[in-house]
């Protein structure tokens, strides 16, 4: 988290400050969950909400899709995956 401080005796420089600062704390209130009580894992969510699945003004696509749009997806044929059984799916 970045201590951002307003400009002494502009306001508009105060308003950017405390909007950012409501925000968050909307964004923290929407996604209180009923015995989540660390407040780090809290702000994780709600800044990575914000920076990453937010649609900018006039984005038609969040950051997230926009940043990972460049990345293809290959098959790495030396990776092999090995799911575990359980007592549930065995045969």
């Amino acid at each position: 988290v970045k201590r951002v401080t307003g400009t002494p005796h502009l306001s508009t420089g105060q308003a950017i400050v405390e909007r950012a600062k409501r925000t968050l704390k909307e964004y923290l209130i929407k996604q209180k969950v009923p015995g989540e009580t660390d407040p780090q894992n809290r702000l994780n969510k709600a800044l990575f909400t914000l920076n990453y699945l937010s649609l900018a003004t006039g984005a038609e696509q969040p950051s997230v899709v926009i940043h990972n749009s460049g990345t293809k997806m290959q098959a790495i044929p030396e990776i092999q995956l090995q799911y575990k059984k359980t007592p549930k799916n065995q045969p």
